[in-house]
């Protein structure tokens, strides 16, 4: 194999991972703010108001959601 060669295939090997990375960066940055901003609305709801919002969509949503949105006290609560 030539070394120009496979300096190139690094190369662009190296630019495709940066650019996943960003793209990942930015995804983790967007879950991160909707997360934090998800804990400050609950918060500030009762507890009736707050079973309200995820009782009628717990069957629609995927079980890590579930899982994320009540208190972690209660393992076994949700398992499928």
């Amino acid at each position: 194999m030539e070394p120009s060669k496979a300096v190139k295939d690094y190369k662009e090997d190296l630019l495709a991972a940066q650019e996943q990375n960003e793209m990942l960066t930015k995804i983790v940055g967007k879950m991160t703010v909707e997360k934090e901003w998800l804990e400050k609305k609950l918060k500030s709801l009762d507890s009736s108001d707050r079973k309200q919002l995820i009782e009628p969509k717990l069957n629609t949503l995927p079980l890590t959601h579930r899982r994320a949105m009540l208190p972690h006290e209660i393992p076994g609560l949700l398992s499928p």
